[in-house]
């Protein structure tokens, strides 16, 4: 398993995860470039990244025109995308994929 943790609560959240890990082998693959720690107050929590794929932010009222894939550094970029297009009106979902 790979996992490309998207801010310093998934790199908490990754860790947590691999060293419960028994048999399987695991990496944890960081990003060089300097990542802002994600608001959660309107996100999934990090603990989800357990899951492999997981809906980080969901549109308020009905399903989503747009999704939004990222894992990693571009986790931050797809959110600031996400706002740009929900300000022209789009629901938007964005989906974590550290694994």
């Amino acid at each position: 398993m790979d996992l490309r943790p998207g801010g310093a609560n998934e790199v908490a959240q990754s860790c947590r995860f691999v060293m419960a890990m028994k048999h399987e082998p695991a990496i944890l693959i960081f990003s060089r470039h300097a990542m802002p720690t994600l608001d959660r107050t309107h996100l999934a929590p990090a603990s989800e990244v357990a899951k492999g794929a997981y809906v980080l932010k969901d549109p308020s009222g009905g399903k989503p025109e747009v999704i939004l894939m990222a894992n990693g550094s571009e986790v931050s970029l797809c959110l600031e995308a996400c706002e740009a297009l929900e300000n022209e009106g789009k629901k938007v979902r964005v989906v974590r994929v550290p694994s």
